[in-house]
């Protein structure tokens, strides 16, 4: 071949071959191309998924089929891509064959019963099927709770039986019948009861007023008999004194009533109070205290002398016990005995007597120094409680000491003390005056204390001086 020739085929053979390689390119893009649009193939979307479900409601069975038709197809989309890509040598997926006629009459079936529904009818119906669709959950989630629904109903028709019972039964007529016969019962026994009380503690025209009831208990409140003013109230007639005395009259009534025979404390009772009615207070707390224990805190010594004379009057046992201070005035130490200060004659006299049995005992023991003011201490005491006789069965008898009013039947008592008596008063105080060092005695007198024997007489003497002036007291009052 010439050269010519032979360019000539050289040419053509890379034309072929250029040709081709492009064609082979193109078709493979294609191929590409392709295999990506079966990858990219949908089978079943939301629609189609919505349409299986509505046409499962229309054909059961139709509906599978096509379901299964469908996951056929999805399983011969992937084996096409697969075998495409040369990731498999498996046989193509056959296809499950559809029945579309039946599918297009089916279809046809319900366009036309949709364009023959009407719309209001539509939602009518739609609403309808809603509801019972919602009875039918309710239905079975009260299933669920059946056991306790009956329960709750059974305690239900309880209540309301209770509650009609209840309402047929009118509580007026039971209260006012039980008010009244309170009212019959209970108020005259305590009505009764507080006058007596307020009569023995000197308060005159106050009785116990009838304040109404509810259900059975009764209130009262202390009121002037036949006040009729305005203004004219326990509070503003009464003194602080009597508003006391009303009180105490009160708690008397209560305790009188009281069965359980409880202890009572009174704390300072006689607070305000006139001395006439602390007499009378303290013979209602010994009376009191004949079937109870009674005790009582004071620092009144008057009051005091009136508790301890109302008690032997009564015949009920007197504990004594007094609360004061130390030497170093710390308070709070309790003794067993009431102070000096607070005790009668006939209680000093009784311990002056102890006294002076110690005293005897211990002449041999103290110095002589030591033993005269033991000697001095006692004949004062002695020489106290000779003041204390006269002022308390004398003077006390004859004029009162709250009050300075004068019993004019007691004076007849002072024409019963003779020349012997007062005689015996002079000699005995003034015998154990001297004894008793109240004023610096002189360097050129000499002191010597009084026999056991000398001071004996002299606490005799005031023993006996006493029961003659108690007698005198007690014939001038029979």
């Amino acid at each position: 071949m010439t050269s010519d020739a032979q360019d000539r085929l050289h040419r053509f053979h890379a034309f072929v071959h250029d040709k081709t390689a492009q064609k082979a390119a193109k078709a493979e893009r294609e191929a590409k191309s392709e295999t990506s649009k079966i990858s990219e193939i949908a089978i079943t979307t939301s629609k189609t998924t919505e349409a299986l479900a509505f046409l499962a409601t229309e054909d059961r069975k139709l509906g599978t089929r096509l379901s299964d038709a469908l996951a056929k197809a999805e399983d011969a989309r992937v084996r096409i891509g697969q075998r495409l890509r040369g990731e498999s040598n498996e046989s193509p997926v056959e296809l499950n064959p559809v029945d579309t006629h039946q599918l297009r009459l089916l279809a046809t079936g319900i366009r036309e019963r949709a364009n023959k529904i009407n719309d209001a009818a539509f939602r009518t119906s739609l609403k309808a099927a809603t509801d019972a669709k919602n009875e039918l959950a309710d239905r079975i989630e009260l299933n669920r709770h059946a056991d306790a629904l009956k329960a709750e109903v059974q305690r239900l028709r309880g209540h309301a039986g209770i509650s009609a019972a209840r309402r047929s039964l009118s509580t007026g007529p039971m209260t006012t019948k039980s008010n009244d016969l309170a009212r019959t019962y209970v108020t005259a026994t305590v009505s009764d009861r507080f006058t007596r009380e307020t009569d023995r503690l000197g308060l005159e025209q106050v009785v116990l007023g009838d304040k109404g009831g509810n259900k059975g208990k009764l209130k009262h409140k202390p009121a002037l008999l036949g006040a009729t003013a305005s203004g004219a109230s326990v509070e503003n007639v009464l003194s602080e004194g009597q508003q006391t005395a009303l009180g105490l009259a009160g708690l008397f009534t209560e305790i009188r009533l009281d069965e359980s025979k409880s202890a009572v404390v009174l704390d300072d009772p006689i607070t305000s109070l006139d001395h006439g009615r602390r007499e009378r207070v303290a013979r209602q707390i010994a009376s009191l205290a004949t079937d109870r224990q009674v005790i009582v805190f004071t620092h009144d010594l008057t009051f005091l002398g009136d508790l301890i004379k109302a008690a032997e009057e009564e015949g009920v046992q007197l504990v004594e016990r007094c609360i004061t201070r130390t030497g170093a005035g710390v308070p709070g130490k309790i003794l067993e005995a009431h102070p000096w200060k607070a005790k009668d004659a006939a209680k000093r006299l009784n311990d002056l007597d102890g006294l002076l049995a110690q005293l005897k005992k211990r002449q041999g023991e103290e110095s002589v120094e030591d033993y005269e003011r033991l000697v001095s201490d006692w004949a004062g005491q002695l020489s106290e409680t000779w003041e204390r006789i006269i002022r308390g069965e004398v003077v006390n008898k004859v004029v009162d000491r709250g009050t300075t009013e004068v019993r004019p039947k007691m004076v007849r008592m002072l024409a019963l003390i003779t020349d012997d008596d007062n005689r015996e008063f002079q000699a005995g105080y003034s015998q154990v005056s001297k004894w008793a060092r109240r004023h610096d005695k002189s360097e050129e007198v000499n002191f010597t204390a009084p026999t056991h024997a000398e001071m004996k007489a002299e606490l005799e003497r005031a023993k006996a001086w006493l029961k003659r002036v108690k007698a005198y007291a007690s014939k001038t009052s029979s």
